[in-house]
């Protein structure tokens, strides 16, 4: 859904920066997009968002490292289980 050329025209009429300035409503946009960008890279917006992104990667490594480990167990127990069944093939 985007906005239409009357929309952001109100929206900016609405935030005192209608079109009668010319470059004075460049002069008062600059400092507003300045200020909104720097509330939304803000550490109160941005640090919580960023915790829990880090917290479900470290997870998903977690598991990955214990899906691995229980694969090597696995394998190694299979390979045992293999070599046991052919007695011949240890001493080689």
């Amino acid at each position: 859904m985007g906005f239409s050329d009357d929309d952001l025209t109100k929206l900016m009429g609405s935030l005192g920066m209608g079109d009668a300035g010319g470059d004075k409503d460049m002069e008062d946009f600059l400092p507003f997009m300045s200020n909104m960008m720097q509330k939304l890279l803000s550490k109160e917006l941005l640090q919580p968002v960023l915790v829990d992104i880090v917290d479900r990667v470290s997870y998903h490594n977690c598991i990955q490292r214990t899906v691995v480990v229980r694969m090597k167990v696995y394998v190694r127990n299979v390979v045992k289980s293999l070599l046991c069944l052919v007695p011949g093939l240890v001493g080689r």
